[in-house]
């Protein structure tokens, strides 16, 4: 007999969904009857994993592999996913959650709190950070089903969530309900994004003709389909820098790479950005990271254009623009170079030598002395980056010390993946999306964690030994939340609270956690040893834990730095104005360099 949630199966697997990860609950019993003999299920242990791993497993993945989707069931089952859906509503990712829900007859009135057993109200709960969230009573109709959940990859990216009562899932649909068929009406809720601009990209050409500095700025609302185009502008002379979220649209041994801009970000391309005379952003909101909390003194001199398919991007931008536009922003940024291109419209080479001086003078490891007890962080990600050439997926946590000393430090080459959840910036991310990450596309996936963030989601250490995942893990152990410690320090006198062993923060061990997990484990407290054995290490496919030794007192620089102010309130310097101040023979160089250019043009 066939029933609902086998039509639920038969739609999401037409619509290219492959790949699904859940925990099993009594009010999704049918569902997951159902998608058993339909889709790859992959079984976590905690909620928040399962909505996290389906989300870095369509960024990772080819549209050909297919997607994955989360399946959770009722009440805790759902508020537990709530920090990985917030994350891809944030970061503008697609991701399918569907839950189950009490009988249709058992639901609650607006005013109880609750009467099915576990039951919340998942509709309300969701309805604030996705783009729909639909609940199911009785059988419907495939267009409609289709319509919901194609809402998460139209227009601009977002999570989707779908709960579906438990006797609407085990319904007779052969005698209850008429299925229809057809192609769905997915035009009712686009977003109006007007059509492609020609007088707006002849324009910003114009504009780029006038410049003597301009800039490109990539955001993640540019596709990875982009790539082979962006890595192909040698003949423009036109600089790029990227946005975290973008960090992999670009190699960054490109003459023209401009580096990743942010309140961590590089030096070199701080300080370039601040120098443009014309940047045009393409999909990215340009939030305070990316322009530092000094945004009324990001790129002073520059005439900004800011180009994305939100319209509330533009409406509630911090920048000053000179020019905003509405539009798909890869069809936007395809017609441009074609348009430049055929314009031949080619800028002064001296904007490129100024760059690539930039990054001679100021290299992205500022600080690279090693101490014989500790592991240089800085260190072992670049060197690591710069061994892995292409094709390997890295994903840099989303939060504190490691996170930043990785998004600065990290050299993507070739088709290198680098994913993360800059929008929430959350703990415990890193594990389970490496877990989406690795089984989406099956290549080689390195994951840098710290201590604390990893100790929150840790038990899914077992998801990576049961698939036997070729994830190796370097884990960052600096005795806690060493950025909080770093605060505390700076701004608080030292009274460090809540953030280190000696304030009650116990880290596991994680040489006993991982043979709990029948996974491979090493210290690394000096680069000598991982020098000794990585090269080893990485060709033997598999999970292994590096537990890397960091100085615990160990300062993560260069980056932007607020002063406490009379007021109390913090008072933060510009993108180019870093800590530790640049050496004055340095500067003095550069500053030489950017006069000559000055005079060149």
């Amino acid at each position: 007999m066939p029933k609902f949630s086998d039509e639920v199966a038969n739609w999401l697997y037409e619509s290219n969904y492959r790949c699904c990860f859940f925990v099993a609950g009594g009010n999704i019993m049918h569902l997951m009857d159902s998608f058993s003999s339909k889709f790859l299920m992959i079984p976590v242990i905690h909620e928040v994993t399962a909505a996290i791993a389906a989300d870095y497993f369509n960024e990772a993945n080819s549209v050909s592999q297919g997607k994955a989707f989360a399946l959770v069931t009722l009440g805790p089952g759902a508020t537990n996913t709530a920090t990985g859906v917030m994350g891809s509503y944030l970061d503008s990712r697609e991701l399918l959650l569907i839950s189950g829900q009490v009988k249709s007859q058992d639901l609650k009135n607006e005013k109880q709190r609750q009467r099915g057993i576990q039951e919340i109200d998942g509709v309300t709960f969701f309805q604030n950070f996705t783009k729909t969230a639909k609940r199911i009573t009785e059988p419907i109709c495939r267009e409609e089903f289709i319509l919901a959940i194609d809402q998460s990859r139209l227009d601009r990216k977002g999570p989707v969530y779908i709960e579906i009562c438990l006797d609407a899932q085990g319904a007779d649909t052969t005698t209850s309900y008429e299925i229809k068929t057809g192609e769905s009406n997915l035009a009712k809720n686009k977003m109006k994004i007007p059509d492609l601009d020609e007088s707006a990209i002849k324009e910003i050409c114009q504009e780029i003709d006038k410049s003597n500095r301009p800039l490109f700025y990539i955001g993640g609302g540019v596709d990875r389909s982009l790539r082979e185009q962006i890595n192909q502008l040698d003949d423009l002379f036109i600089p790029v820098c990227t946005s975290w979220n973008a960090a992999d649209r670009i190699d960054s041994s490109k003459s023209y790479y401009a580096g990743r801009p942010n309140l961590y970000g590089q030096r070199f391309a701080n300080i370039y950005l601040q120098k443009a005379d014309l940047i045009v952003i393409f999909g990215s909101s340009m939030g305070i990271q990316s322009t530092g909390f000094n945004f009324q003194e990001f790129a002073p001199n520059s005439r900004i254009i800011q180009i994305d398919i939100d319209p509330n991007v533009i409406a509630f931008s911090n920048l000053k623009l000179y020019k905003s536009i509405i539009s798909d922003t890869n069809q936007f940024f395809i017609k441009l170079i074609t348009e430049l291109r055929s314009s031949k419209i080619l800028k002064n080479k001296l904007w490129i030598d100024y760059l690539n001086f930039l990054k001679e003078k100021l290299p992205i490891v500022e600080n690279s002395n090693e101490d014989g007890r500790y592991v240089n962080p800085f260190n072992l990600i670049n060197k690591l980056t710069k061994l892995l050439k292409k094709d390997v997926n890295f994903v840099p946590c989303s939060s504190g010390g490691t996170y930043t000393s990785a998004m600065q430090v990290m050299e993507q080459q070739g088709n290198n993946l680098i994913l993360s959840s800059k929008g929430l910036g959350s703990m415990g991310y890193g594990l389970a999306g490496a877990i989406g990450v690795s089984l989406a596309n099956q290549n080689l996936t390195i994951l840098f964690e710290g201590d604390g963030g990893f100790a929150q989601n840790i038990q899914e250490l077992g998801v990576v030994s049961a698939q036997e995942l070729n994830i190796k893990i370097f884990v960052f152990n600096n005795e806690g939340y060493a950025s909080i410690r770093s605060t505390q320090n700076r701004y608080f006198k030292g009274n460090f609270v809540g953030s280190s062993i000696k304030t009650g923060v116990q880290i596991p061990n994680l040489e006993s956690i991982a043979k709990a997990f029948n996974i491979k484990y090493y210290r690394l407290s000096n680069i000598k040893e991982f020098e000794k054995i990585i090269d080893h290490e990485l060709k033997i496919t598999g999970p292994t834990i590096f537990e890397v030794i960091i100085d615990s007192q160990l300062n993560y620089y260069p980056k932007i730095e607020s002063k406490m102010g009379n007021n109390g309130q913090m008072v933060s310097q510009p993108l180019h104005m870093m800590i530790p101040e640049i050496e004055s023979s340095i500067n003095i160089e550069i500053d030489d360099f950017w006069e000559n250019l000055n005079e060149q043009n």
